[in-house]
């Protein structure tokens, strides 16, 4: 069982350009940074919505990607990674929580049910909006997240 990577092919050559150069990619999200953020999954109904703190840990999440260019070769190796396959998923034990938005569109949500089907024992908190990187979901990310980690625990 596996499911097909998401790939957008003039997206990802727009991307993996821009981080050729860690100038550009500077430029771009400072600049642009509605478009940029909308370039890497996160829809711009979600970064209208953002608040002002929103906005500002956008922009320290863009910072702490700098420089772009070091992770150059991983985007590339991720856009290349074929079908994700199941069997390899089912040999995972430790607990494994999954938060993902289905308007992300950089990753669909298919493949946040994908491995919740696939990762024994996982658990599965699906947003309706937030984009990719839940930005605007931070404190209720961090809700589920403490929850889950208190149920682990010992």
């Amino acid at each position: 069982m596996s499911i097909a990577p998401d790939k957008d092919a003039l997206q990802n050559k727009v991307i993996h350009s821009i981080q050729k150069s860690n100038f550009a990619y500077w430029i771009m999200s400072r600049a642009f940074q509605p478009q940029f953020l909308e370039l890497i999954g996160v829809p711009p109904d979600v970064y209208q919505g953002f608040t002002p703190e929103q906005q500002k840990l956008a922009r320290e999440m863009l910072d702490v990607m700098h420089p772009m260019s070091l992770r150059r070769a991983g985007s590339i190796h991720e856009f290349e990674i074929t079908p994700l396959e199941g069997g390899s998923l089912g040999e995972i034990s430790t607990p494994t929580l999954i938060l993902h938005a289905r308007d992300d569109k950089l990753v669909s949500y298919e493949h946040a049910e994908f491995a919740h089907r696939n990762i024994p024992g996982s658990k599965l908190i699906a947003f309706d909006t937030g984009g990719h990187g839940l930005l605007s979901r931070v404190d209720e990310v961090r809700d589920h997240t403490t929850r889950f980690l208190e149920s682990v625990r010992d």
